[in-house]
């Protein structure tokens, strides 16, 4: 398929967030989806095989490999050369504005997973975050927004009256932000699951594939 690139702009960076803040707009960062294309079209369907993709259906990854990330293909230099540096600048940017930043996935992707959030919050540490920072962008503002779209203010924080939703980790993150991998294990609503039993639900749904 014949490919035009898009053409970025940076010097128009500096316009386009001054309006975003002035706006009080809070913007998902959401980096890991294209990083996750560009690393697939750089490996090959070798990618798949990845330990993170062993919790999906053999029948979905076939149609990952013969949809858009075949289509995708010429785009793979574009990709590394001007849309990986133009996300960084335009992150570094709103961030240093003082712009709340969110984390995603964006999971409708072709091969991307809820489990690349931790990419998400590398690539946000890469861009100029602190690890603290790219952790209240997944955790704090993640309830500020939600509150702001009209649900209960119930998570985000660890406070009285919140949703008790935890993670448990083996290392600080503060000090690597990596170590938000290394999980032994998370409390959910108030229901605490070790690592083991996480471990064992998930062998459970993939023994039905």
């Amino acid at each position: 398929r014949d490919f035009k690139p898009v053409e970025f702009d940076m010097e128009r960076i500096p316009e386009s967030v001054a309006k975003i803040a002035a706006f009080d707009i809070m913007v998902v960062s959401n980096m890991t989806t294209d990083e996750n294309t560009l690393l697939f079209l750089e490996a090959g369907p070798d990618y798949f095989r990845r330990p993170e993709y062993a919790v999906i259906r053999p029948s979905t990854i076939d149609e990952w490999l013969g949809s858009r990330m075949v289509n995708w293909q010429p785009t793979k230099a574009w990709r590394r050369q001007d849309v990986r540096p133009f996300l960084m600048e335009l992150t570094k940017a709103l961030h240093a504005a003082g712009v709340p930043l969110l984390t995603g996935t964006d999971v409708s992707v072709d091969g991307s997973l809820p489990s690349h959030i931790h990419d998400d919050l590398a690539l946000l540490v890469e861009a100029g975050l602190s690890p603290f920072e790219a952790l209240k962008a997944a955790t704090a503002n993640a309830g500020i927004s939600v509150n702001r779209m009209g649900s209960p203010d119930v998570f985000g924080e660890v406070a009285v009256g919140q949703r008790a939703d935890l993670i448990l980790l083996e290392a600080s993150p503060l000090e690597d932000i990596s170590a938000t991998r290394q999980r032994t294990g998370l409390m959910t609503r108030g229901h605490w699951y070790t690592q083991a039993e996480l471990d064992a639900l998930v062998a459970e749904l993939v023994a039905t594939y």
